[in-house]
């Protein structure tokens, strides 16, 4: 939706909800917040068959491209999968942390 919501300058009156609703029909990427398969589920090809389900629904749907975000970094597991599907790392975050 944020490439609708640019469109619309953050304004929130009743014109820019319909151009809202308008521009979000040509919205041509997704974004994946979360990621992760549960420790009992770890390889065994469900994250493959998440991932290839995933991507399907996506082209089927006319995304062309995408994002996957909040993947810790030591979560080389999921990095793989990602590498595998031809994702690549563009952007980190880290939180750092001191006592006060």
């Amino acid at each position: 939706m944020n490439q609708a919501l640019k469109k619309i300058d953050g304004r929130l009156d009743p014109i820019s909800l319909v151009k809202l609703l308008w521009y979000s029909r040509k919205v041509t990427q997704l974004r994946l917040m979360l990621l992760g398969i549960r420790a009992g589920y770890r390889r065994r090809g469900i994250d493959s068959l998440l991932y290839t389900e995933t991507f399907k629904a996506a082209k089927r749907l006319g995304y062309i491209g995408g994002e996957i975000s909040w993947i810790l970094e030591d979560n080389t597991l999921i990095i793989r999968g990602i590498e595998t599907m031809g994702g690549r790392l563009y952007k980190r975050y880290r939180i750092y942390d001191k006592r006060l």
